[in-house]
Formats: C-alpha cells, sequence, structure tokens
C-alpha cells in the first residue's frame, strides 16, 4: 500500500530516504521549529522519516511529503500521527512547510485533504491539532480546517491550545 493524496496544487505522498535533504532543510530550520523544544539534527532528520514509514506500517497513516506539483518539489511535510494531547492520544493532524512556502494556502490546503482522508478512511470520530497558544498561524489553519477551540494546558513550559472537528461536524461541513 502506497499512501498518496491529491490537491489542486499538492501531492502527498510517503517518505522515501531520498528526501532527507528537502526535510531536513524545513525541520532543522529554527524559525520553521520554533513551536518546538529544538530543530532536528541529521540523525532526528534520519529518524523522523523512519518514524513516518513505521507510521504508515503500523497505522495506515503518518506524515507525508508535501510535493508541489508545478515544480515536483518537495515544500513540506502534514500528515496524521498518533500524538499525546493532554495525556490522551488522539489523531492529530500537523504540517511545517518551507518557509519560501508560506501564506500561500499550502498548509490548509494539505491539512483540508487530510481531514477528509482521516474521516472518510479510517472513521475517526475527530480530530484534533494542538499547538502553542502563541503559533498564531498554526491556529488561522486549524480554525481554517474547521476546527475549533476545545482544551488548553500547560505542559513542558508551555501553554498549549487544543482544536479539533468531529466527524460529525465534518458531515455537515458538506
Amino acid at each position: 500500500m502506497s499512501i498518496y493524496l491529491e490537491t489542486e496544487r499538492l501531492i502527498l505522498c510517503e517518505y522515501e530516504y531520498s528526501d532527507f535533504d528537502a526535510l531536513k532543510a524545513i525541520i532543522s530550520d529554527k524559525e520553521i521549529m520554533s513551536h518546538f523544544p529544538s530543530p532536528y539534527d541529521d540523525e532526528g532528520v534520519k529518524h523522523w522519516i523512519s518514524w513516518s514509514r513505521k507510521g504508515y506500517l503500523t497505522y495506515g497513516y503518518g506524515f507525508l511529503a508535501v510535493i508541489l506539483k508545478s515544480s515536483g518539489q518537495l515544500i513540506g511535510n502534514a500528515g496524521i500521527t498518533p500524538q499525546n494531547i493532554h495525556g490522551v492520544t488522539r489523531p492529530e493532524i500537523g504540517y511545517h512547510f518551507n518557509k519560501a512556502y508560506w501564506h500561500q494556502g499550502y498548509a490548509s490546503e494539505a491539512t483540508h485533504a487530510l481531514k477528509r482522508w482521516g474521516f472518510v478512511t479510517f472513521n475517526f470520530e475527530a480530530l484534533f491539532s494542538y499547538m502553542d497558544k502563541d503559533n498564531l498561524p498554526s491556529i488561522a489553519v486549524a480554525k481554517r480546517n474547521g476546527m475549533h477551540l476545545v482544551d488548553s494546558y500547560f505542559d513542558h513550559g508551555e501553554d498549549l491550545l487544543v482544536y479539533s472537528i468531529s466527524i460529525k461536524e465534518f458531515i455537515n461541513q458538506k
């Protein structure tokens, strides 16, 4: 099985180890990863790809490479992963994009496709996104994706917000 999602401008597909350099340019960047404990080094990037690929086999989902159709370039990653959100493992939609592609609607486009995929393919009862309370761009993407604030909590020195959309809300959006 190979995971492949397509939107108007993007292709979301499984990571290959050959994606190392493009992924490193994203998740080793201090500004892009400013809401993470730290950017990733080479070993961390290798682990990210391995963790994503393990997720494909274990769950049928994980972080995916985001490819810009017009150029074939890997511009980010987005996916659904099991995350510990306030003490409960939940399916979380997350993403990171190369700074050159910020503010062009790619995160919203990718997460919209992931939301549909999560509800239609996996029949999740709800999908979640969580972020630092100061991560205004991620809050905006969650809201554009039909999510609403459902929780907030303090963890590892961060004030975190939890946004969610239920399958019922997803069906009613149509």
